[in-house]
């Protein structure tokens, strides 16, 4: 099938994942926005916040793979929203804690289930086995090193 009709981009891997992604963020970001006031990257601070309990900037940059400067501009725009509280640690008063709100939880429970469904569409044209072998391959191209913004 063809996607583009340039047989060079039609046959390059990373072309159609940058694509596909695009769409993905094409259909997911007005929908986030326009319900919950939120972006898929500010959902990702919420789900981080939910697993890990309190962490500083520097914890959720790494475990976002983001940037440390982008992962404080999306902490302060959670902030912003009442979605995220932040703290001084109590030993070095330049380290920020962040702790999700109870805003916060309520908005990433509704989020998650729209996002839920919106992937599950997404995806459908894909068998389970299919997606899980999408997500095994694009865990073997994955960088640990490389941070992105």
């Amino acid at each position: 099938m063809s996607i583009t009709s340039i047989s060079s981009l039609d046959s390059s891997p990373t072309f159609v994942m940058g694509i596909v992604y695009k769409q993905f963020r094409k259909i997911s970001g007005p929908m986030l926005s326009q319900q919950f006031d939120i972006t898929l990257e500010m959902l990702a601070v919420l789900r981080a916040l939910y697993e890990k309990g309190s962490i500083s900037q520097q914890q959720l940059a790494d475990i976002l793979k983001r940037e440390r400067s982008a992962a404080k501009r999306l902490a302060d725009n959670c902030i912003k929203r009442g979605f995220v509280a932040a703290k001084s640690h109590p030993e070095n008063k330049k380290i920020k804690i962040l702790i999700i709100t109870k805003e916060g939880l309520q908005t990433l429970a509704q989020a998650n289930v729209a996002i839920t469904q919106l992937s599950n569409e997404f995806l459908a044209p894909l068998t389970k086995t299919e997606q899980t072998q999408l997500l095994g391959l694009a865990e073997k191209l994955f960088r640990h090193e490389i941070m992105v913004d």
